[in-house]
């Protein structure tokens, strides 16, 4: 996820140690659950019934997998399992493109997930069972040797420093520090109407989960859900910054340093994408901790991608690539349906009759879409239905405020240009300047990011260089999209030329071209625009303001049946975009255990105890009038 990764140590809080197994906006311990239940449920009964999942992401990946483990009276698997995905590949945005380094750790270009905090539990949860090892190795600025370029000033930022040697983002820095902890984590702030003793409460709960002691985190989240559901980012952070019992003995920001904030954040990349948002989601980065410690896969999180396929085919999946499927509009097709096309089936046993692309036919007893919102809405998800005479087609089982929620939540953009070099040239010993380069420039203009990856291991100098040239989200992107990967680099290479001509020179020597059959950009693999791909749509959801309700429809709707119908509704979503966590792989994999339980449940099955179908829908509260 694109977002602030901030130095190590960045909030050193009374809850420094802290470090929750939670999410704030569902309290629940998709880890542990995971490690106490190898099922998350049983079947007394000699059957095998029919599973849909659609959509090979994480959220599809996790829901099939916990799905197939699932065992009927006999010990054989009590479903059958079909997960079915659009594109030729599985993984969604979990899309390693591997480069061969002979004697060397091969060169990835993370299109997409890249980054991950430890404070995932249910991610970390799958790499321990896959034996996937991480790595703290991801350059973030201020980690190594990093340059900011703002308003034509270059400014340095030695690695291991908090700040850059800047007074202008020293002071934005200890400004921003002094904000998140007032929110968080600071017993002694003063003049607050948010407790910003939320760490501690937390922390409590973590150790004992009491309902006393959740009730009291839940009381210091509501707080801040009341006071920012309804702000943007770019609000809510300058009114605290021009608050003087917030700032205490800092400067008050003025509108010229949220200009640089917007530029360069803290020094550590911009943020004015982000000044739309909901405020209450950046706050939420920083309460669960996703801002922190980010590691990464040194394999490639396809690795990931291929452990759960291999798991899958183990237990007995029918996995089936190039199948796009759309809901069908017309009732009257509920027998026949046409290629591609999923319909209800009013049976004694209801559930779906799906055709797939290859002319297959199947009843599935239960459905999982487990697609971006923005697929779901053009698989006509979420299109009204009417009642044909005893049926009602309605496959969203929270409506219309499930519907609502998918067509409003906003999906951002995200674009990623990528590198492949003969050297790694930003070390001495591999540049014709003798001395270290730097290996992260942040910038004001428009490639924004750059990132020079070592995937050998920080003693490892030699072998192949990757640099992710250009990192950029929202209203960045989007500027790209008319742009070829070429015109790119050589738009991005005349700004680094500016910043440091010596990086630029030794860019270019190092750069494999065309010359070269290993070449990249050949390929058309060197970049990513995850709006302009099919069935994505965009990159990961982002709340604007007064979307949290929408989110909490969505997220919860796997917990509620449509009373409109004789039937129990037996399809569910999953997804990040449907989940508190966008763009994080714990927002996606959750949300497949979720779907998981959910369907179990449905079909009659037995669910181990403490799962997430007991989450309290009704925890927290959206839709108060908001504090003025």
């Amino acid at each position: 996820m694109p977002m602030m990764h901030l130095p190590r140590g960045f909030l050193r809080t009374t809850a420094d140690a802290f470090r929750p197994k939670t999410i704030i906006d569902t309290l629940f311990d998709y880890g542990t659950f995971l490690n106490k239940n190898p099922s998350i449920a049983s079947d007394s009964r000699n059957t095998q019934l029919e599973v849909l999942v659609i959509g090979g992401g994480a959220a599809g990946l996790s829901a099939a997998y916990e799905l197939s483990k699932i065992k009927n009276s006999s010990g054989k698997p009590a479903l059958k399992i079909t997960l079915a995905e659009a594109t030729d590949r599985l993984g969604g945005r979990m899309d390693s493109q591997i480069y061969l380094d002979p004697g060397y750790k091969n060169k990835i270009f993370e299109l997409g997930c890249m980054r991950f905090p430890p404070t995932s539990t249910t991610l970390y949860h799958y790499f321990n069972e896959f034996g996937i090892p991480t790595t703290p190795n991801f350059p973030d600025p201020g980690k190594v040797p990093t340059t900011l370029y703002y308003m034509n000033d270059v400014y340095t930022w030695p690695a291991g420093q908090d700040t850059p040697d800047s007074p202008l983002f020293k002071r934005l820095g200890q400004g921003f520090k002094q904000i998140i902890t007032y929110l968080l984590g600071d017993p002694d702030a003063i003049n607050y109407s948010v407790p910003s003793k939320l760490f501690d409460f937390w922390a409590i709960y973590d150790k004992t989960p009491t309902e006393t002691n959740k009730a009291a985190v839940v009381k210091a989240w509501q707080i801040m859900i009341d006071r920012y559901k309804d702000t943007t980012f770019y609000t809510g952070i300058f009114q605290l910054a021009r608050n003087p019992a917030i700032m205490q003995k800092l400067d008050l920001w003025t509108t010229d340093d949220m200009n640089a904030f917007g530029a360069l954040g803290v020094g550590s990349g911009g943020f004015s994408p982000l000044f739309p948002i909901n405020f209450l989601e950046i706050i939420r980065l920083f309460a669960n901790g996703w801002e922190d410690n980010q590691e990464l896969v040194a394999d490639g999180i396809v690795t990931l991608v291929n452990a759960f396929e291999k798991r899958l085919i183990a237990n007995g999946v029918d996995i089936r690539l190039n199948q796009p499927l759309t809901f069908a509009n017309d009732p009257t097709n509920i027998y026949f349906p046409p290629s591609n096309t999923i319909c209800w089936e009013d049976t004694n046993k209801p559930g779906y009759r799906v055709k797939l692309k290859d002319g297959t036919e199947k009843f599935f007893n239960a459905i999982v879409v487990a697609t971006t919102t923005r697929a779901m809405e053009l698989m006509n998800l979420t299109v009204p239905r009417k009642a044909t005479d005893n049926l009602r087609v309605q496959y969203l089982s929270k409506t219309p405020q499930a519907a609502v929620g998918i067509r409003n939540l906003n999906i951002i953009s995200s674009s990623k240009l990528f590198v492949l070099t003969k050297k790694k040239f930003w070390y001495s010993k591999n540049n014709r300047f003798k001395r270290d380069l730097v290996q992260n420039i942040q910038t004001d203009g428009l490639f924004r990011g750059l990132y020079c990856l070592n995937y050998d291991g920080d003693s490892q100098q030699d072998g192949k260089g990757v640099v992710l040239i250009s990192y950029v989200w929202g209203d960045d992107s989007d500027r790209l999209l008319a742009m070829s990967a070429q015109e790119r680099y050589e738009h991005f290479l005349e700004v680094i030329k500016q910043i440091d001509p010596d990086f630029a020179k030794a860019l270019e020597e190092n750069r494999i071209t065309g010359n070269d059959a290993t070449d990249p950009w050949k390929a058309g693999r060197n970049y990513i625009d995850w709006q302009d791909t099919p069935y994505q749509y965009g990159a990961f959801k982002l709340n604007y303001p007064g979307q949290e309700a929408n989110c909490h429809d969505v997220f919860f709707q796997y917990q509620t049946p449509n009373p409109t119908i004789k039937y129990p509704q037996n399809i569910f979503l999953a997804g990040d975009s449907v989940s508190w966590a966008g763009g994080w792989l714990e927002g996606a994999l959750p949300t497949g255990i979720n779907a998981a339980c959910a369907v179990s449940q449905c079909l009659e099955q037995h669910v181990a105890t403490g799962n997430p179908l007991n989450i309290g829908a009704s925890m927290y509260q959206y839709d108060k009038p908001p504090v003025i």
